[in-house]
């Protein structure tokens, strides 16, 4: 390699680096200096990192055909089912557009956010009890021994 500056051959001094912000190599004429007064240096090119897509064909599809089928199957059923019911309770007509393009849209955000499954339901909170159904000691005229100064 030769030096940008002077033209002269340059010294390989890799082995014998400092720091890894020093050159890869130096010019031989020691007079050669740039204009922060350093030995003129030259640097290798930095190698380039592996691009993403490599890393995701090295760990393959994240679906199969079959699994794809079945969920397609899942998302058409589950269009076919609820779309005719927000139809009819709007009273809009709908054709079987509308139900494939429902079908595609849950197959495409299934399949690029995941699905959970649904949990049980919780158990509803019991009722809060009337005034009249209160423990008996507040049914009674009690209620002025709470402990309370006034």
């Amino acid at each position: 390699m030769n030096c940008p500056k002077c033209g002269l051959e340059m010294m390989d001094v890799r082995a014998s680096k400092s720091s890894p912000k020093a050159p890869d190599f130096t010019c031989t004429d020691p007079n050669c200096v740039n204009e922060k007064g350093y030995r003129t240096g030259a640097w290798l090119p930095k190698p380039k990192p592996a691009p993403q897509q490599a890393a995701q064909a090295v760990r393959g599809p994240k679906w199969t055909w079959v699994q794809l089928s079945t969920f397609y199957g899942r998302s058409l059923a589950l269009a076919a089912k609820h779309i005719p019911e927000i139809a009819q309770r709007h009273k809009i007509p709908f054709t079987t557009a509308d139900i494939l393009s429902g079908a595609a849209t849950i197959f495409i955000a299934a399949t690029r956010d995941g699905v959970k499954e649904l949990e049980a339901p919780a158990p509803p909170a019991p009722a809060p009890q009337p005034l009249t159904e209160r423990p008996h000691a507040l049914a009674k005229g009690d209620a002025d021994d709470d402990g309370l100064p006034w």
